[in-house]
């Protein structure tokens, strides 16, 4: 099951994603990210909205990537949010699954 996660991601999502953060990347550069990791979620990992906090290089929050994970958790929408409109949500990737393990679980 993660390999199918991790080949949709890489296949279908990250495709869609990369130029829009690689632009954000080129525009605010990049001194650390928070997350995924994170203790007290299942696996060590964040679960969802967001995933991981990017700071450029004046030291301020540019970026999030979310995922939005359906109760059921058979459904998935990948975005990110930019600084110049927290609220808008970019991307929207919608993939669809079985069923989804917590992330990290193997």
């Amino acid at each position: 099951m993660v390999q199918q996660i991790g080949r949709q991601f890489d296949e279908i999502v990250w495709p869609k994603l990369e130029p829009g953060i690689k632009a954000q990347y080129q525009k605010y550069g990049y001194t650390r990210n928070i997350g995924p990791e994170k203790t007290g979620q299942p696996n060590g990992i964040n679960q969802g909205e967001p995933i991981i906090h990017l700071f450029g290089q004046d030291g301020k929050e540019y970026l999030r990537l979310d995922v939005y994970t359906s109760q059921s958790r058979n459904h998935t929408r990948w975005h990110y949010h930019t600084k110049d409109d927290w609220d808008d949500h970019k991307g929207n990737i919608d993939l669809y699954h079985n069923s989804l393990p917590k992330w990290g679980s193997e």
